[in-house]
């Protein structure tokens, strides 16, 4: 079990999704029997389904990386970057002001 403020993104593959979150200070990944669509349909408006395969909690991220060509999300401590679907630059941009 984990809390959904300590979710940093979820990651989908097929018929299973990669959570992402921090317990305490280490970040550590459970699989859960789920699509991402289902998982999506439980979250709160901090998150934001930034491409096909990626939701994230915008709160957790610390910085944008790119261009119009192709946005990457940067979380604290963490090294892996997740990308953002070309049309929702903008929409993502809102989004992460707005927090």
């Amino acid at each position: 079990e984990f809390n959904s403020t300590d979710i940093l993104y979820i990651e989908s593959a097929d018929n299973y999704c990669k959570v992402i979150f921090r317990e305490k200070d280490k970040v550590k990944t459970v699989l859960l029997r789920s699509t991402l669509k289902r998982i999506e349909s439980m979250l709160n408006d901090r998150f934001f389904k930034c491409h096909r395969s990626y939701i994230v909690r915008t709160d957790k991220v610390v910085h944008v990386s790119g261009n119009s060509q192709g946005y990457r999300l940067h979380f604290e401590k963490w090294e892996e970057t997740v990308p953002v679907a070309r049309g929702l630059g903008k929409e993502l941009r809102e989004k992460i002001a707005g927090r």
